[in-house]
């Protein structure tokens, strides 16, 4: 059976959008004009794959420099309603938002409303009704992805989301999916509201990484937390039932955060005690590299990069590996898998101060270093990550100034505490949180969703009167 005329029109077009798309990812056509801007719009909507073709587009210097000025060619009501609706709608395939945890995402969407020309004029369509059902929709998701970005959000729209949902704008649309959208929008706003403590004392001020809002603790403890010796914030359970009930899940969370990162801090206090005091007495001395000195950045191969790291030589610490030739450095990391070992934790310390926390990378190469030779070899080259960008300032900062910098392993079991801390900061929606949290009859009432085949309330009013009437 020959194609309909319409799907053959339909395919051949679907083809040439691809075939625009594939020039502006390789490099070979430049947006000019309004009109390109849409087309290519049109071409990454019209992609089955969303995942893929997301993928290579973030991947390409040009197509995200056209993509850029495609968004802020036409700043009209129709433009929001067909074109931008249909490329926020594409944004919202679940797959795309796993890639890379999300990163990929977000990164389109900074682009969407940075700088904030597109945001502004949508924001103003929006409030002057010239957003479709449809265009409503993909400004109600965007609105909501940007409400969820916990750790340096590209634009604030917490008052916005919050103007919304106490008007129950979302709520009350007869549009299904944008009052699921405000049901989310509502729970994420509550889960936000940092915890009102019942007791005398609350969080902040401490140290320079006590924050009321637990969401800006670094993981990792810096070295003037460390020094303090007042009691850190935490509640009992107690106290979150005292909070008021939408504000519980939030004050949840926070305790939960405070309380594990406490378990967290306990083993690592241990760890860099005996290190800073050099392992005397009678406990286990500490693999130790001293005379850190910074020598080259590390970012994985061509092919597959890593994050960013350092790569540091070292003036004591390896000495019998650094003895080795090349082939023998080779066999030896062979046969111990655990010298170096991959993901180690330790600190560096410079005066008996904690620098920063890192982890080690095992990259044998750079360990190995030397040339093809056996007898002409470098020194060992040993590779350091820091968890987040305030540590590497301070790293390279230490690097730079002191010789005296080194790095000592710590035992703690980062890897049992630090993803479900992360995950704790990072969440901003807590499901059932109204039948975990309510206490008093009122809100268990409230809380529990009538059931159809049971339904207490006719069941109530039958008994209520007797009989049947209602």
């Amino acid at each position: 059976m020959a194609p309909k005329p319409s799907d053959t029109q339909a395919s051949e077009r679907e083809a040439r959008l691809s075939k625009l798309l594939h020039a502006y990812i390789k490099g070979g056509k430049d947006l000019r004009t309004a009109r390109d801007g849409k087309l290519l719009l049109e071409a990454i909507s019209a992609q089955g794959d969303g995942a893929s073709c997301v993928e290579r587009f973030v991947a390409s210097k040009n197509a995200l420099e056209a993509l850029r000025l495609a968004l802020r060619f036409d700043l009209t009501p129709d433009f929001f309603n067909t074109t931008l609706k249909d490329f926020l709608t594409f944004l919202q395939n679940p797959a795309i938002k796993q890639l890379c945890g999300g990163d990929l995402l977000k990164q389109l969407l900074t682009m969407i409303v940075c700088p904030e020309t597109l945001w502004v004029a949508l924001l103003a369509a929006y409030s002057n009704t010239q957003l479709s059902c449809e265009g409503e929709l993909a400004f109600a998701w965007l609105l909501l992805e940007l409400a969820s970005w916990v750790k340096n959000p590209p634009l604030k729209v917490d008052s916005i989301a919050r103007d919304l949902t106490e008007r129950k704008v979302f709520i009350k649309s007869d549009d299904r999916n944008l009052r699921t959208i405000g049901y989310r929008l509502e729970n994420i706003l509550q889960t936000s509201i940092s915890a009102k403590p019942t007791v005398d004392y609350g969080p902040g001020g401490r140290h320079d990484n006590d924050h009321a809002n637990f969401r800006r603790v670094a993981i990792f403890p810096t070295d003037d937390e460390l020094m303090c010796t007042e009691q850190a914030f935490y509640q009992v359970a107690d106290a979150i039932t005292q909070q008021p009930f939408k504000q519980r899940s939030g004050a949840h969370l926070d305790n939960q955060f405070r309380l594990l990162r406490e378990d967290f801090l306990a083993e690592i206090r241990e760890g860099v005690k005996t290190s800073q005091n050099n392992a005397k007495g009678g406990q286990r001395q500490r693999f130790r590299l001293r005379g850190l000195s910074l020598v080259g950045a590390h970012y994985g191969t061509e092919k597959f990069r890593t994050s960013f790291a350092l790569i540091l030589s070292v003036k004591s610490g390896l000495d019998n590996f650094a003895r080795l030739g090349k082939n023998l450095r080779k066999a030896y990391l062979k046969d111990n898998p655990k010298f170096m070992k991959h993901q180690s934790f330790g600190c560096v310390i410079d005066r008996k101060h904690v620098v920063a926390f890192v982890t080690v990378l095992r990259v044998e190469e750079l360990l190995v270093g030397g040339s093809d030779g056996d007898d002409d070899y470098l020194e060992p080259r040993v590779v350091i990550r820091a968890p987040d960008k305030t540590s590497l300032e301070k790293l390279l900062t230490t690097l730079k100034s002191s010789r005296d910098a080194e790095f000592v392993m710590v035992d703690a079991p980062v890897f049992a505490y630090e993803p479900v801390l992360r995950c704790l900061q990072s969440t901003v929606e807590l499901p059932l949180w109204q039948e975990l949290f309510a206490t008093s009859g009122e809100e268990i009432e409230a809380a529990v969703r009538l059931s159809e085949v049971a339904p207490l309330d006719i069941i109530r009013k039958i008994e209520g009167k007797g009989g049947f009437g209602l």
